[in-house]
């Protein structure tokens, strides 16, 4: 009977603990969940929300506009040329990865290339202009480069207009340059009805203009999120063929417009921002049917955008090697010593009814780079005796020692004829 009991005793006592155990990895798990809707400021990983903070903190309350895309791809050639510390902070920057071909005939085009000055030519990695070529699609364009002309309608042709210009002049430096150009013209899967666009309140930093609105009533090709954090929608382009660039109707497209309205302010959203947030955005849409009716103002913008604080940014996220005498770019030019002298990024975009232009491009310019002399004031006073020489090539030719030199007097002169 005893050892009954016992035994009786043993299983509520593990059933008890068991119990324990499935409480405390539940209220673990809780925490983990609970943590990371919070958000917390880690440190996130991914270069294309590194760069949105950035430029984030670079222009605050203000239009603007980048392409993460477009700079990420000019960095992953700049990096294939790198070595040592230029290198190591490129890859810590910007890690390794396949990045996605976005390219649709005549709807969104991404061009490269290399602007070599024609002294350099023969000069430049023949394996890295072969790596370029195959793995970038990259042109190598060739020139004296006297004038940034070349350099310019590339970017004017591979942005379809959008951007005329990436450069005022070349410097006298110039080795070579790089850049990726990215051209988006896509239309809405369900446009918007121009009819319908109306003048409507916008209020922003405290201020209210009248905004060029735009309206929709979606019962199908869009969704909306609400969540703690912000709410929105997403809408839909048209599905393109890759080949010919025609609209297939019958496919879905992944390019899709992301309208975010936090409940929070900017700055903070922001801050908080990483890819666990879009995937809670898209965990939490809900899609347009017949139970269910979107309607949407948008308002409708266009603007250039010149990240003017380009450089800087980039050197406060850890890139500081590549602009530096320092920089070590010897797997693209091993003949002279070379580092990033212009850095320019810019942006263009047109949003309307009928759907969205865009463009961007990044540009890079190798230039011979001087050793940087820390600069120092020194005084030297000779106010006691001392020695002298003069010296040809190796041999001392004069030497000798001032204990008294001439004497300052009235008749003293300080020029000689």
């Amino acid at each position: 009977m005893k050892s009954k009991l016992k035994n009786i005793l043993f299983v509520i006592i593990l059933l008890l603990v068991l119990l324990l155990l499935l409480s405390i990895f539940y209220g673990v798990f809780k925490i983990i969940k609970n943590s990371n809707r919070e958000r917390n400021d880690s440190v996130d990983s991914n270069f294309t929300y590194t760069l949105i903070k950035q430029i984030n903190k670079d222009y605050k309350n203000t239009n603007y506009l980048i392409s993460p895309y477009s700079v990420e791809v000019a960095l992953s050639m700049l990096r294939e040329g790198a070595s040592t510390t230029t290198l190591e902070e490129l890859n810590k920057i910007v890690p390794e990865r396949d990045i996605e071909d976005i390219r649709i005939n005549k709807r969104i085009n991404v061009a490269n290339a290399l602007f070599i000055k024609d002294t350099y030519k023969n000069s430049i990695s023949l394996n890295y202009k072969n790596k370029m070529k195959r793995e970038y699609n990259s042109e190598v364009l060739i020139d004296k480069y006297e004038t940034p002309k070349v350099i310019n309608d590339w970017v004017n042709k591979e942005t379809n207009g959008m951007i005329d210009k990436v450069v005022d002049d070349v410097s006298p430096d110039f080795v070579m340059g790089l850049a990726n150009a990215v051209a988006l013209d896509v239309e809405w899967k369900y446009q918007f009805d121009c009819s319908r666009t109306h003048k409507e309140t916008f209020t922003a930093n405290g201020k209210k203009i009248d905004a060029v609105m735009m309206r929709n009533s979606l019962k199908s090709y869009a969704s909306y999120f609400d969540t703690d954090y912000e709410t929105g929608v997403i809408l839909p382009y048209h599905y393109y063929d890759k080949k010919t660039g025609e609209i297939d109707y019958s496919k879905d497209s992944e390019l899709e417009f992301i309208g975010i309205l936090p409940k929070t302010d900017i700055d903070s959203y922001i801050d908080k921002l990483d890819k666990n947030v879009i995937k809670e955005i898209y965990d939490n849409k809900k899609t347009s049917g017949d139970d269910l009716t979107i309607n949407l103002k948008l308002p409708r913008f266009s603007y250039s955008f010149d990240y003017s604080k380009f450089k800087d940014g980039l050197k406060e996220m850890g890139l500081n090697s590549m602009f530096s005498a320092s920089a070590d770019f010897s797997n693209i030019i091993s003949s002279e010593q070379v580092s990033v002298g212009e850095a320019v990024h810019k942006t263009f975009i047109e949003l309307n009814e009928k759907g969205t232009k865009a463009a961007a491009v990044t540009y890079f310019s190798l230039e011979k780079s001087s050793i940087e002399l820390e600069k120092r004031e020194v005084d030297i006073t000779f106010d006691r005796p001392f020695i002298y020489m003069i010296k040809y090539k190796d041999e001392i030719v004069f030497f000798g020692v001032v204990y008294q030199p001439e004497e300052w007097t009235n008749k003293t002169v300080t020029c000689t004829e």
